[in-house]
């Protein structure tokens, strides 16, 4: 039996998907993405043919070889019914956005190694498959997109000014100046507002943080942040606008529920014992049942 054998006994509260999401989380917080990644390749292989719930905990089944020995190519994907497909394609997307919530725990270093082990793992034909879209850049920013085709430094130069532009593009060196001039037509997507400068983009980044923070932090939201404050003056901005604010409340591919125990999931494993206090709290706040709470915060303990 693989290393994260023991998370099946897991699934009858968790459920089977749930189960394998936070097995995923644990590893990547835990600088594990291979194991990680073996899991996912159980889960996709379960969701084509397998349909045994232990395959994917311990990679045995008789009739499937090892997950690593398979190949997610156009070939494979392709064989599926259009209902596995979506199934497929659903599973890896929400993967992704559960990594990219945790990356306000685990910092981008291990995301990006996690996010690098994802791609291979499921291969590129099905990650091309995932949506392409962000929150936060404006369809028309094509050369935002085309930073990496630069051949040097140099070629930086010829990006498009504040005023050659409607998109929303890097602030040069004077930010005061950047905020009272440059426009920009970005769009936050969570509620089609069109954003008409840098300043009133933070702002608005500002208020969706607030907002989600106080989803699931209720009348001990002030609290809070005035002790974050007191830490460092830009720590409360950072937090909520960042964090709470980019992080957090972009997309609406997860539940707040259901992030919240992937922060669970991850603090736990840093052993912070007053962020995970506070998590805990802001899970049942906003619907997490208590059994499952109680799952996310144990299940990885024994061997993450």
């Amino acid at each position: 039996m693989c290393e994260y054998g023991f998370i099946d006994k897991y699934i009858d509260t968790l459920g089977c998907e749930l189960a394998v999401c936070i097995s995923v989380i644990g590893y990547a917080t835990a600088n594990k993405s291979k194991i990680a990644c073996r899991i996912v390749s159980n889960y996709l292989i379960y969701l084509s043919n397998s349909k045994d719930i232990s395959f994917i905990f311990d990679g045995k089944h008789e009739n499937n070889p090892p997950a690593c020995d398979f190949k997610f190519d156009e070939q494979w994907f392709l064989k599926n019914n259009p209902q596995v497909q979506q199934e497929v394609i659903s599973f890896i997307e929400k993967i992704r956005e559960y990594i990219f919530k945790i990356s306000i725990n685990i910092g981008i270093p291990l995301c990006l190694v996690m996010f690098k082990e994802l791609q291979e793992c499921v291969g590129s034909y099905i990650y091309s498959k995932l949506s392409s879209k962000s929150d936060f850049i404006s369809e028309s920013s094509d050369y935002i997109f085309n930073i990496h085709t630069s051949n040097s430094l140099n070629d930086f130069k010829s990006l498009p000014t504040c005023s050659e532009t409607s998109s929303f593009s890097r602030p040069p060196e004077d930010i005061k100046a950047y905020n009272n001039t440059c426009k920009s037509s970005l769009s936050y997507k969570n509620n089609s507002t069109s954003v008409s400068s840098y300043s009133s983009f933070q702002n608005t980044r500002l208020e969706f943080g607030l907002r989600y923070f106080e989803q699931v932090y209720g009348t001990v939201k002030d609290k809070l942040l005035n002790s974050i404050h007191s830490f460092h003056p830009n720590l409360d901005y950072v937090i909520l606008a960042n964090g709470y604010g980019d992080i957090l409340s972009s997309g609406s591919l997860l539940t707040p529920s259901e992030i919240e125990i992937a922060l669970i999931t991850s603090i736990t494993l840093i052993n912070t014992p007053v962020q995970l206090h506070s998590h805990i709290r802001g899970a049942l706040r906003v619907g997490t049942p208590k059994q499952i709470v109680d799952s996310a915060k144990t299940c990885l303990n024994s061997d993450t």
